[in-house]
């Protein structure tokens, strides 16, 4: 008898176990696909909140956009809602269009994966660098690679020297627009080029390995060095 019941109340209890684990997976994927939804209406939401009417008349408007930020984000290995977050908050700070904000939030995202950041923390660094520097995402310069010219516009012009800095040496790529939301970036007040306080970034970064005390040292230093000539 209790062996029967052993072998019983083993099958059974292995029947219950897999089916509550079966119905907890079913539940918790219900959630994530209902939280999914939830933040990709949001996203939109938001964006449209600060998008100009113009861009969003129509619902086709709007198909597109989705569409061109669901293509993005297969490209770079991110989320659709990250991605269309980004192209709302690159509008929000900077006031760009829609063509502009797309193309900056697509190398956001490309630095959000590559750095590991957040989307949040990726669009501020990259925001503040266009601002400082007075960047036109739509703008094209000539780039001499291999001897060979190329065009390409000032935002991936920057990011490529950025992520170049950061391959070759002792810092990070989220480091340098770290440094730059930091404080850097009133460098640019001052008449310093992009390029130069990347060096200077780079530099310092060396010595003290914290990018946000560099950020913050090169603010202080730019800032007393106008105060000098100032009252000269």
């Amino acid at each position: 008898f209790f062996g029967n019941f052993g072998q019983e109340f083993r099958d059974n209890l292995f029947t219950f176990t897999a089916g509550e684990l079966l119905a907890d997976g079913i539940r918790n994927v219900a959630h994530s696909l209902k939280d999914l939804v939830m933040e990709y209406d949001k996203s939109i939401t938001n964006l449209k909140k600060v998008a100009n009417p113009e861009d969003i008349m129509d619902i086709s408007q709007l198909e597109a956009i989705e569409k061109k930020a669901v293509s993005i984000a297969k490209n770079v290995g991110q989320s659709s809602q990250d991605t269309i977050q980004a192209i709302a908050d690159t509008i929000q700070m900077s006031g760009l269009s829609m063509e502009a904000s797309t193309m900056v939030a697509e190398q956001t995202m490309m630095l959000a994966n590559v750095a590991e950041m957040t989307q949040e923390a990726a669009s501020k660094g990259v925001v503040t660098m266009l601002s400082a520097f007075k960047l036109d995402p739509l703008k094209e310069v000539p780039l001499v690679v291999d001897g060979a010219t190329k065009s390409v516009n000032q935002m991936v012009d920057a990011m490529d020297k950025i992520n170049y800095v950061g391959n070759k040496f002792a810092i990070s790529s989220d480091g340098i627009l770290d440094a730059i939301t930091s404080g850097a970036n009133v460098l640019a007040t001052y008449g310093v080029s992009m390029n130069d306080t990347i060096a200077m970034i780079t530099a310092a970064n060396t010595t003290l390995q914290d990018t946000s005390r560099v950020g913050n040292g090169l603010k202080t230093i730019s800032v007393k060095l106008a105060g000098i000539k100032t009252s000269a």
